[in-house]
């Protein structure tokens, strides 16, 4: 947490000590009386609930009015590392859901006799090898969702030391042991990384135990973010871990079947084509349709819980974004 006192008029920082009183107090004492003039107060905060930087500033006059500098409370502010958090955190969800979607998939599908073989319909997996061999298909497939989940880590890593950056200002152990390791949102970071590497780890050897590796990890990401600080705490984190849980199962599952049988459908004749989409698919709506409803509702119950009113959905910009 931090605070400067800036001139108005010159823009140069005005000399002042920065200390705490109160709990939840930040007292910022200039060394010298002010003079004539109008005044901004800059700050930068962490929610503890939450763990998102926290930014604002605000205005005042010495025996004058004051200038405008009320800026409204941001979190993630794009002049700094919002962008690249943003394009991080982008890949971080990419290629969670990729891996999630392949491993809930398969078993929620009891995909015998190998995880991916539920993305194969009868023969079908001739057309994904020119030497006509399903089983070396299904072990590329699988590569490729462990390959999806280990980028997922390296994401998550680097969207943390960002955030760290972001929040503290610097990536030394001081800050990264200061933002990680002195909250329930820092902790819960740190453990969603930890559990994705976890459920790559395991996944295909001990199946279950990866998808109960990457449910947990569901739930802290949950604890990491803004369903953390909304009331009533619980049920918005419960919906928010149902939301991202079912999105996974749907949209991940989604892109496994898209980017397996996407361009290897051009290979197929109409007929083929059409007859294994049709399992595929088949077999796949039997879970997808019951996890797209339970996005779509739980995200809205969560939108709803995190927001507070109905109107906060077009009157506020994150509302616009939900």
């Amino acid at each position: 947490t931090t605070a400067a006192l800036i001139n108005a008029r010159s823009g140069q920082r005005v000399d002042a000590s920065v200390t705490f009183g109160a709990p939840n107090e930040l007292l910022l004492r200039p060394t010298l009386g002010l003079p004539t003039g109008a005044y901004v107060v800059r700050w930068h905060s962490v929610s503890l609930l939450d763990g998102h930087a926290l930014d604002g500033s605000f205005g005042f006059g010495v025996r004058v009015a004051a200038t405008s500098g009320q800026k409204p409370l941001q979190q993630l502010s794009l002049t700094r590392s919002g962008w690249t958090l943003v394009a991080l955190t982008a890949l971080w969800y990419a290629a969670l859901f990729f891996f999630g979607g392949g491993l809930l998939s398969a078993l929620m599908l009891r995909s015998r006799p190998h995880p991916a073989s539920w993305l194969l319909a009868g023969a079908g997996g001739n057309a994904l090898t020119p030497g006509g061999r399903p089983d070396a298909a299904l072990r590329r497939i699988w590569r490729r969702t462990r390959a999806a989940g280990w980028l997922a880590v390296a994401a998550g890593v680097a969207v943390v030391l960002v955030e760290t950056k972001e929040a503290a200002g610097s990536i030394t152990w001081h800050a990264i042991h200061a933002y990680l390791f002195a909250s329930i949102s820092g902790e819960a970071r740190a453990a969603t990384v930890v559990l994705v590497a976890l459920a790559v780890l395991l996944a295909g050897r001990v199946s279950r135990v990866a998808a109960i590796a990457l449910l947990a990890a569901m739930a802290t990401l949950a604890l990491s973010g803004h369903a953390n600080s909304a009331s009533p705490r619980a049920l918005a984190l419960l919906t928010n871990w149902l939301h991202v849980t079912a999105g996974v199962v749907w949209v991940g599952g989604a892109a496994q079947v898209a980017v397996t049988w996407g361009p290897a459908s051009r290979r197929l004749a109409f007929s083929e084509r059409r007859r294994v989409m049709t399992e595929v698919l088949r077999r796949f709506g039997r879970l997808a349709l019951p996890a797209a409803m339970v996005a779509v509702a739980a995200g809205l119950v969560n939108a709803l819980v995190e927001l507070g009113r109905v109107s906060d959905l077009w009157d506020t910009a994150y509302g616009r974004v939900l």
